[in-house]
């Protein structure tokens, strides 16, 4: 089980979560620390959200280039971020 983060994590959580103009993978790195490290946060949360939206379109474009089918690809592409989740 995982510690609860301390003040200054959560701080630092919230930062880069709410720093919508940020897209360097730097950002995109600690978004993904974030949510492996404290899954059950408010802030793991609206990480994972801002990876969803940042992502989505590429992996949808992708599944769709390879299965040439759009309900496939959009099952793919949801699959992908449950399994990421």
């Amino acid at each position: 089980m995982k510690n609860a983060p301390s003040d200054a994590e959560t701080d630092n959580a919230e930062t880069l979560v709410s720093d919508s103009t940020e897209n360097g993978w730097d950002v995109i790195e600690e978004l993904v620390i974030i949510c492996k490290q404290y899954p059950e946060t408010s802030e793991a949360k609206e990480a994972y959200g801002r990876l969803f939206a940042q992502f989505q379109g590429s992996v949808y474009a992708m599944a769709l280039t390879q299965l040439k089918n759009p309900l496939l690809a959009q099952e793919v592409t949801q699959d992908v971020f449950v399994h990421a989740m």
